[in-house]
């Protein structure tokens, strides 16, 4: 998943918590989703999610792809 947004965006509330549950849940690893909670249905996941918690797994997301990249290049 390449990251589409910046931390200042994230964290702004100005992108829909279920564009991001979805944009997660077309390409995340099924484990990521999991140990975040992302699995079921969007509209459950975003009644019971905090943006903050979607934004801790957006970077936590992203810098898991960058560290795979890195050790890739190596």
């Amino acid at each position: 998943m390449e990251r589409e947004w910046t931390p200042p965006q994230l964290r702004s509330h100005l992108l829909p918590k279920k564009y991001l549950i979805k944009t997660f849940q077309d390409n995340a690893a099924h484990s990521f989703l999991n140990d975040h909670r992302l699995v079921v249905n969007i509209k459950n996941v975003a009644k019971t999610s905090k943006n903050g918690q979607l934004v801790d797994a957006v970077m936590s997301c992203c810098q898991q792809r960058s560290t795979q990249i890195n050790a890739k290049e190596r």
